[in-house]
């Protein structure tokens, strides 16, 4: 399960994709992604994880990722 969240902001990434990406910690075994966030033109976009099951949000997550406009930068 995730919540989403999103908003139309002032500023904007004329081209790609700004992303941003939260964890519980650094190591893949233990922890675990718990934000996905991005801004695509105006417009920015955070889901975050809301159940102990990490995989459904890694698939939402992998299913976005490639319908977002490249090239990604990071934040």
């Amino acid at each position: 399960m995730a919540t989403s969240y999103s908003r139309e902001l002032m500023v904007s990434i004329p081209q790609g994709s700004l992303v941003d990406i939260e964890t519980t910690g650094l190591d893949r075994i233990h922890d675990g992604i718990v934000v996905f966030g991005y801004v695509q033109g105006s417009r920015l976009e955070i889901i975050c994880r809301t159940s102990k099951d990490e995989k459904p949000f890694i698939a939402q997550i992998a299913g976005l990722i490639p319908k977002l406009p490249k090239p990604f930068y990071a934040y």
